[in-house]
């Protein structure tokens, strides 16, 4: 029998000035045991590594004012620019 221990979220929050921020949350389900709370810890943990992997293989265009995955090329997959 499986058990569900938390949910996790996931939503896109765009801000005034037009860029999207992807929100993650984890939520417990029930009443905090010592096995919910070490899945937590070690899902937070997954998702902050997932995180900060995701942000280091992309850039930011101060030109064409996009966010890219960041290529070989070091430069701007639009414009060219270097980043």
């Amino acid at each position: 029998m499986e058990v569900a221990v938390g949910q996790l979220s996931i939503s896109d929050e765009i801000t005034p000035d037009g860029q999207t921020y992807r929100m993650l949350m984890l939520v417990l389900i029930g009443e905090p045991t010592a096995d919910k709370i070490e899945f937590f810890r070690i899902a937070s943990s997954a998702l902050d590594r997932a995180t900060m992997e995701a942000m280091e293989s992309y850039t930011w265009c101060d030109h064409c004012k996009i966010n890219f995955r960041k290529n070989g090329s070091g430069t701007c997959p639009v414009c060219h620019q270097p980043y």
